[in-house]
């Protein structure tokens, strides 16, 4: 009963349209993300529509599921997984939805779209050349007391799908009739997160957020199968921050992890989430995420990078718009590795053939890893950044900067030096390595660069400092 209180409250309150889903990325041990994640996570209803047309007739399955199996990916390191947008209104009410995937494609959606990208069959896909992504919903905000039943009930749902289905959010019915009680897409692409995860050559969890805006929440999560969850650590990450992770030398107890779990919970709240679809989200990922083997490390996108990555126009414009993106990046450990260097290539694919990671496995297999950052430090500790201890060490100025920087220092001997720039974004604009001996002076134009804040990474062989630099 007070579910549904709250529900008639949030509804009467004004047109609100709140967003969630997650961005999944798959990094080797030394930080590099692994590219192959086309495959889908979990099996969507055969009502869901896709680019690739497949269809179900009579129980039988015609045609591949999303893009056409026979198609030639490279490059897909990031998979957009159950964007779900639930609606709030008093009344009835006729919305158009507009939105654009930078880098990358909208594969699969529901209920079916007013108009999107090109559904022509290509044989080669390349995510790292530019393109957008894009659909469009024309579709009817149905009133709170809508007694209309969903449009496929015919018990082809999977849990993965009536999960996000249960919040106080109004029904919403697609231009051909189609009734849900959200507008849902999926898709794959090629770009940069502001995080970096990545092990150090003593097996020490180095992560870093390479934007410029704080990660409200994050947290390192271990999962081996036949065990109870691990946590390592979580907390926040302030913009250009690195943090240090220790493997906890006792198992995370059952209380512990429970009370965890409700931090995430609460943290998605606090983001912009209700109550309801904060506990859908989790639910919806519990065996795909949390009850899956490997490590990763789950994370709040900064409203900034999902509205830039994922733009999105409402007409009429809502009163509250609230997009609630968790990043998830899984981990692979070097044993892990190891692990997929055995055995011939044959044995490799009878092994992992089905899995979700194969493509990207397949990557890695081939890899040969032969470093790892040397930055190093106490556990769940942060390193110190060039505004703090290391600003006497190395300098960076001017600060705002219409023109170009100057990074300056001394050094003893001769020293491993490397410079990176990221945007705003966490998109790296700027790289050289070299080596430094005695006296510094380094003078980096920014003059063609786009106004805005910049984070200027810069390892040594004794640490990794980061500052942000206003571009005028």
């Amino acid at each position: 009963m007070l579910i549904a209180l709250i529900g008639f409250a949030q509804n009467n309150s004004g047109f609100k349209v709140h967003e969630w889903g997650t961005f999944t990325t798959l990094q080797s041990s030394n930080g590099e993300r692994l590219s192959g994640l086309q495959k889908d996570e979990e099996t969507l209803p055969s009502f869901v529509y896709n680019i690739a047309h497949s269809y179900y007739y009579n129980g039988f399955l015609f045609g591949p599921k999303g893009f056409m199996e026979n198609t030639w990916f490279e490059h897909v390191t990031v998979k957009m997984e159950t964007p779900v947008l639930y609606f709030y209104s008093d009344s009835m009410k006729d919305v158009s939805v507009n939105v654009n995937f930078k880098n990358g494609s909208i594969s699969q959606w529901y209920p079916e779209r007013a108009d999107g990208e090109s559904t022509q069959y290509q044989s080669h896909l390349d995510f790292s050349q530019p393109r957008t992504g894009w659909i469009k919903w024309n579709a009817t905000v149905l009133p709170p007391n809508s007694i209309a039943n969903y449009t496929d009930s015919s018990g082809l749902e999977t849990p993965q799908w009536i999960r996000p289905r249960a919040t106080a959010s109004n029904l919403v019915q697609g231009s051909n009739g189609e009734i849900e009680k959200f507008l849902f897409y999926r898709g794959i692409a090629n770009f940069d997160v502001p995080i970096k995860v990545e092990f150090n050559t003593s097996g020490k969890l180095i992560i870093t957020n390479t934007g410029s805006d704080k990660i409200s929440y994050a947290v390192v999560y271990e999962k081996v199968i036949g065990q109870q969850a691990n946590i390592w650590w979580s907390g926040s990450l302030d913009g250009g921050t690195i943090k240090i992770v220790c493997k906890p030398s006792t198992a995370t107890s059952a209380s512990d992890l429970s009370d965890e779990m409700t931090r995430f919970e609460g943290a998605l709240v606090t983001a912009g989430l209700f109550d309801d679809e904060a506990q859908a989200l989790l639910s919806t990922w519990q065996e795909s995420y949390f009850q899956h083997d490997g490590l990763k490390v789950f994370w709040l996108a900064p409203r900034s990078f999902t509205d830039t990555i994922l733009p999105i126009n409402i007409t009429p414009v809502p009163q509250d718009l609230q997009r609630v993106i968790v990043g998830r990046s899984e981990v692979l450990t070097t044993q892990k590795e190891q692990e997929l260097k055995q055995g011939s290539d044959s044995v490799f694919w009878q092994t992992y053939g089905s899995d979700r990671f194969s493509e990207a496995y397949w990557e890695s297999r081939n890899k040969t890893i032969t470093s790892w950052t040397n930055l190093d430090g106490s556990c769940a500790t942060d390193v110190p950044d060039l505004n703090s201890a290391n600003l006497n060490l190395i300098q960076i100025f001017p600060n705002p900067v219409s023109d170009a920087i100057t990074i300056q220092s001394t050094f003893n001997e001769a020293t491993y030096l490397r410079i990176q720039i990221l945007n705003s974004l966490g998109v790296e604009v700027y790289n050289i390595t070299e080596t430094a001996n005695g006296n510094y002076n380094k003078i980096i134009s920014l003059r063609e660069y786009a106004s805005g804040i910049y984070s200027v990474k810069i390892q040594t062989d004794k640490n990794i400092s980061c500052t942000k630099v206003i571009k005028e």
